[in-house]
């Protein structure tokens, strides 16, 4: 729904300011019959009672949270990933203003897998390090490429280029 919304909005400015866009704006596509769209609940639809996020009568079920009553619910959206969901709740929460920064101070950060994180900056603080002793990274990294690589050898012998079974594994080696 909120995807022709949003293409009825396009096509009413295009027609005012066609310079914003590179095109005429084209119509959402149709999902195929097994196809799965992430579903969005309203905050009338939903709320978050003593630490639990109610959802409609239809869903049928409650999820714990960390959340309580002061934070203002805006949406839930409930996002297929391949083997499962993920519930993601969207709220609105009042941060302080911050005072303003030194623009001559810089950070920077170096991610990999022996060192997850370094960290330098320009004040004269010493490096940070975090490092991988059980060397975690490295073998989940590896264990995933070896089986890509099997799946892809697989798929390549049998001239199939869909690989639900790659999507299975990268949503569980994400975690």
């Amino acid at each position: 729904m909120r995807n022709w919304k949003a293409y009825f909005l396009a096509r009413k400015e295009w027609k005012n300011h066609p310079e914003k866009f590179l095109g005429f704006p084209r119509s959402p596509r149709y999902k195929p019959a097994n196809g799965q769209y992430v579903a969005i609940i309203s905050n009338q639809q939903s709320r978050i009672v003593n630490g639990w996020l109610i959802l409609p009568m239809k869903l049928g079920f409650t999820l714990k949270t960390r959340l309580d009553a002061r934070h203002k619910l805006r949406e839930v959206r409930i996002v297929p990933r391949g083997i499962g969901y993920t519930v993601e709740i969207v709220y609105h929460k009042h941060l302080p203003k911050t005072k303003k920064k030194d623009p001559r101070r810089k950070g920077a950060f170096d991610l990999g897998l022996t060192n997850l994180v370094t960290f330098v900056d320009n004040i004269g603080n010493r490096p940070i390090i975090v490092k991988d002793e059980g060397r975690g990274v490295k073998s989940i990294t590896q264990y995933y490429l070896k089986k890509i690589s099997k799946l892809q050898e697989q798929y390549s012998q049998q001239q199939r280029n869909e690989l639900k079974q790659k999507n299975r594994l990268s949503v569980c080696c994400a975690v």
